[in-house]
């Protein structure tokens, strides 16, 4: 997705286990799609990608309640994939117990 709209309708469409969010979107806020996620699907395990410096002192998880990890720069695509492979996980185990 390449907007706020987008994701949002995508958040609306589907039960994501996890669902990344690019602190750079630009067409819209990216806060607003974390805490939409939040709302909608609380159960949503939500990593938040390119933070950099943004909120480094961890008060963005007051902000967004199912934030579950906060990716300040550049990620690895295999070592991404593995991150959202456990959050999927976490949170399977979490809806099961």
């Amino acid at each position: 997705m390449t907007s706020q709209h987008e994701a949002a309708l995508w958040v609306c469409e589907r039960d994501p286990a996890v669902v990344l969010i690019d602190l750079a979107l630009t067409r819209g806020s990216p806060l607003a799609v974390a805490d939409f996620c939040s709302y909608r699907r609380p159960e949503a395990r939500i990593v938040l990608l390119g933070g950099g410096g943004l909120m480094a002192d961890g008060s963005l998880f007051g902000h967004v309640g199912n934030a579950a990890v906060l990716l300040s720069g550049p990620v690895d695509p295999t070592d991404l994939a593995s991150i959202l492979a456990f959050q999927a996980k976490e949170r399977a185990d979490h809806v099961a117990a």
